[in-house]
């Protein structure tokens, strides 16, 4: 289970542990994705059990979803569905036993300058759930719900009246407006809409402080004495989202991590070089190029982030993503995919030595102004809450059995558990997976058969093939590709297989813009989709001959970022580049007729394919996956 606000904030502010180093590997972590709605409720969403069945629900706007499989439901208050062209007044939510009676409440903090109010669980009974307001307003994009003045029950941590405080209620009768205490000075120009905002032990005195763009406010010793909090100027960005402060590269002090903009882009950690937090250093995370981003992976509007250790590795890590079509998509990468990465936090044995290693999520949730990390089934494993314009989501963390290399085995056997496709052209026998036309069976559209084990991003795969038919025989591997055609078309990438082996270990871009790697060339495709580059590292007729007809051989598709790298039997083949990329309008489409029609893809799925034309046998075994982190340098 979740901890709640206050055992959370504990874990963040507990005295440093001595300086570790982390040796083991990443363990194998995936995602299924759960779709729980794709109205526009709110921009967060939380979790708790609702109705004390033992097992965690999720609640998102008006709308619970009860676990563990989230298909029933139940509305709490009246909500229209909101057009993502305006804006929820349901900002972030967080659960707890307000009233002290054993329910799961639901607690609300709502559009920048609204209302806080919450929702008292009816305990079982049908019908709406009665609100109370808490706070008749609530300034900062990202305000929060946890302890903040040591008497283990949360506040409502915001600015009201260019003022930074807390909020909290009389315990024995919390449906009274709560009373607010400001612990700042009047910062003129810090409004409603002000960016950034979070609490830790900065200083190491045991004491919760507070963080945001221009710095940090120290609690004192007694709140009685001292009721306005000493202010310490400090570089923490233009106004991003949640900040923590934690010992990130396990030195013994208290780090701060960050969003640099909500709606831009720019990521960070700020190393605390003295340990009082009167020194910093800014280390980049995630720039705003892929290529020269530290973690190698780069996407804006990081409006939303947790903490939480999602490897159990005893370090806390944290996951964030890009808010979609926050104003209405006029932002930097407005229109970009709203991706979700965890990244795992990766000391290394000394101060300001730490890495984060970025894992793909997913590309179709993003995060609103709240993204919740939580065990949502109880396996003990951190999961995903978002809610937003794109809907409501949980990403539920798996952990597959792994080979002994470390690497993901995606078909065994003679069933096609888990693909998707025709079966009267595909078929599994004695753990090899086949697609077969005939002169009797003609094919005469691609097929393809696709991996349901969801989407790719960073990865090496290994599999062997053998082509068998015609000289026209053709086949291919799809991957980081788009379903099409209602679900019977794939598009993108294909590490491709021909039997005359003109072909076999070039990389082509199926629907899309062709050949895009050619045997023996290394080549850089640039933004605006022209060749930039291109270098030849190998003779292409030499290239050719690793390819055995009738026989087989063994792929290995290497995709680390813009870099994709395809070698068959050992023998490197083609090294892309493909940085192509559209800037598109908040409609969708491309800004000018001169840009290019198709752009690189940096996550998407897995298929094979079996092409028309003649008969033709293609038969593919020993399908290794092996997830790499952003972070992993390209093949070159």
């Amino acid at each position: 289970m979740k901890p709640s606000p206050l055992l959370r904030l504990l874990a963040l502010t507990a005295p440093a542990a001595t300086l570790t180093v982390q040796a083991a590997p990443t363990p194998l972590i995936t995602f299924e994705t759960r779709v729980l709605s794709t109205e526009f409720h709110s921009e967060g969403a939380a979790a708790g059990d609702f109705n004390k069945d033992g097992v965690r629900d999720v609640v998102s706007g008006p709308n619970i979803f009860f676990g563990p499989d989230f298909k029933k439901g139940t509305k709490i208050y009246e909500a229209p569905r909101f057009d993502v062209r305006t804006y929820s007044r349901n900002f972030i939510a967080y659960v707890y036993d307000v009233t002290g009676d054993g329910w799961d409440d639901v607690k609300v903090l709502g559009f920048p300058g609204e209302e806080a109010y919450w929702f008292e669980n009816p305990q079982g009974a049908e019908g709406l759930w009665k609100r109370h307001v808490a706070l008749n307003g609530v300034d900062n994009e990202s305000p929060t719900f946890v302890d903040v003045n040591g008497d283990k029950k949360p506040e409502i941590v915001c600015s009201v009246g260019e003022r930074f405080g807390f909020a909290e209620p009389q315990w024995e009768d919390p449906a009274e407006t709560w009373r607010f205490t400001p612990v700042s000075a009047v910062i003129p120009g810090m409004g409603r809409f002000t960016h950034g905002l979070g609490l830790g032990d900065v200083n190491n005195d045991g004491r919760v402080d507070l963080m945001w763009k221009s710095g940090w406010m120290e609690q004192p010793a007694d709140l009685r004495k001292q009721p306005e909090w000493t202010s310490h100027e400090a570089p923490f960005g233009t106004g991003g989202a949640q900040m923590y402060a934690y010992d990130f590269d396990g030195d013994g002090d208290s780090d701060v991590l960050t969003s640099m903009a909500a709606h831009g882009f720019g990521f960070s950690w700020f190393e605390n070089l003295d340990g009082g937090g009167k020194q910093w250093k800014e280390h980049l995370i995630i720039g705003d190029e892929a290529d020269t981003s530290p973690s190698r992976v780069a996407f804006s509007q990081h409006h939303a982030l947790d903490v939480a250790d999602f490897d159990g590795d005893g370090v806390l890590d944290f996951v964030t993503g890009k808010r979609w079509f926050a104003h209405n998509g006029s932002d930097a990468g407005g229109m970009d995919p709203a991706v979700l990465y965890w990244f795992r936090t990766v000391r290394g044995g000394g101060a300001g030595k730490v890495t984060f290693e970025p894992h793909f999520i997913d590309d179709d949730s993003g995060v609103g102004t709240q993204v919740m990390a939580t065990d949502v089934n109880a396996d003990g494993h951190m999961d995903v809450v978002v809610g937003n314009k794109k809907g409501t989501f949980v990403h539920l963390q798996q952990r597959p059995a792994a080979a002994a290399d470390g690497s993901l085995v995606l078909h065994q056997g003679d069933s096609l558990d888990g693909w998707t496709g025709d079966r009267a052209f595909w078929r599994a026998e004695n753990g090899v997976i086949i697609g077969e036309s005939t002169a009797e069976r003609p094919l005469t559209q691609n097929s393809f058969l696709t991996w349901g084990g969801g989407k790719l991003a960073d990865f090496e795969l290994r599999l062997k093939f053998r082509l068998t038919g015609g000289a026209d025989a053709n086949a291919g591997i799809q991957f980081r590709s788009q379903s099409i055609d209602n679900g019977h078309g794939i598009k993108g990438y294909q590490a491709d297989i021909d039997n005359s082996g003109n072909y076999a270990g070039v990389l082509w871009d199926e629907h899309g813009r062709g050949l895009l790697g050619a045997h023996g060339v290394k080549v850089v495709h640039d933004r605006s989709g022209r060749l930039k580059a291109e270098t030849r590292f190998e003779e292409a007729e030499k290239v050719k001959m690793a390819f055995q007809s009738g026989g087989w051989n063994e792929y290995v598709i290497t995709a680390a970022g813009e870099h994709i790298t395809l070698s068959l039997n050992g023998v490197t083949t083609t090294k892309v580049i493909d940085r192509t990329y559209i800037d598109r309008k908040p409609d969708g489409a491309p800004v000018n007729d001169q840009q290019p029609k198709e752009e690189r893809e940096l996550h998407g799925l897995l298929a094979l394919q079996l092409h028309s034309g003649g008969p033709t046998k293609i038969e593919y075994k020993d399908i290794r996956l092996t997830a790499l982190p952003g972070a992993v340098r390209p093949v070159e």
